[in-house]
């Protein structure tokens, strides 16, 4: 979770001195990085088979989130 960058980009144009159409770009996330989840730290359930350990998903992370969300406005005032 070090980088969360978020941008907005907005351009309004004004026309006949009372009417104006507003154009907006956003983008969440925009480095796209990814969150992992904590690890497993379950080590109860070791099973051994011919010398070799199975920590059942010890230490393994078995998710993660990557959220890049992007919307884009109009808005038109009279």
């Amino acid at each position: 979770g070090y980088f969360n960058w978020n941008m907005g980009l907005t351009r309004g144009v004004t026309f006949a001195e009372r009417y104006e159409f507003r154009v907006r770009a956003d983008a969440f996330n925009l480095t796209n990085t990814p969150y992992f989840g904590n690890p497993g730290l379950n080590v109860s359930t070791v099973t051994t088979t011919n010398g070799i350990q199975n920590l059942n998903g010890f230490g393994i992370i078995s998710s993660a989130s990557n959220q890049r969300t992007m919307r884009l406005s109009a808005r038109f005032d009279f």
